[in-house]
């Protein structure tokens, strides 16, 4: 999981550069848009050649006797996930126009802001699984929210676009291995039969920060300004470590990962 959100963390920052420089060099949107176009139908064309699932691979899974209650932990994991992925897309979508509206920024500078978002969720991903054995996954979760915190509210008053990245870099270092590993918390609070449903239940949840993200700090960006729409994105991360506080029911298995929360983590 952190291996996949670390990929996609990465090809986003790629991407948030190369626009950066095709706008400082006069591209419009339109040519911009049609070469993504063109990538996305390439990379769609060999994914139809993608190695399919092997036969039975569907039935692993027994469906539950019963339906027994989800586990309470799986709602509260879909929150926090939910609030990752809200400060992640709102800064993907609106760092760079925080850079180049609110600090004066150019064009490439812009890009930057997101570009140092991507690089830094990517870095992030790629060792959140080294890291969560080592440290245990509920601390590091707790910390890595705090530092996301920190990292909003510093771009949200950076008085000058290299501030704004520095900015940038904490909030993607922090919000990098909330989600992904948020999943693999959530995977030990389960029983292997609840798996598919509960697993499901927290991606139904979290991944509505996507949708709710742009929007939302639109809506704040037009009412209060860029810089209260970040600092709100800010204080909405301080909630993440209450909501690990909560984590105090008993876990369905451990399953080869860290660490087994208990009412004193």
């Amino acid at each position: 999981m952190s291996l996949c959100h670390g990929t996609f963390s990465l090809a986003y920052a790629i991407a948030a550069i190369l626009t950066g420089v095709a706008r400082e060099l006069g591209a419009d949107p339109e040519q911009i848009f049609s070469n993504a176009a063109v990538v996305v139908a390439i990379l769609a064309f060999v994914a139809l050649g993608g190695q399919k699932l092997p036969a039975g691979s569907e039935d692993a899974h027994e469906p539950e006797k019963g339906r027994a209650p989800l586990p309470f932990a799986v709602f509260l994991l879909g929150a926090l996930i939910l609030i990752a992925f809200f400060a992640e897309n709102a800064t993907e979508t609106w760092s760079a126009l925080h850079v180049e509206q609110t600090l004066g920024g150019g064009a490439a500078e812009g890009a930057m802001g997101p570009a140092m978002l991507g690089l830094t969720m990517a870095l992030g991903r790629f060792s959140g699984q080294a890291l969560s054995k080592r440290f245990g996954l509920v601390a590091l979760m707790t910390a890595f929210s705090c530092l996301a915190a920190t990292g909003a509210y510093i771009a949200a008053f950076a008085p000058t676009p290299l501030v704004a990245y520095l900015g940038f870099a904490g909030l993607g270092l922090g919000i990098s291995t909330l989600a992904p590993l948020g999943f693999a918390l959530g995977g030990q609070y389960l029983t292997e039969a609840q798996r598919p449903r509960g697993i499901a239940r927290m991606t139904l949840i979290g991944y509505m920060g996507f949708f709710l993200g742009p929007p939302t700090l639109g809506l704040f960006a037009e009412w209060f300004g860029l810089r209260a729409a970040f600092a709100i994105v800010a204080t909405s991360l301080l909630i993440l470590p209450i909501l690990l506080r909560m984590l105090n029911v008993p876990l369905a298995s451990q399953d080869g990962l860290t660490e087994q929360p208990s009412r004193k983590d």
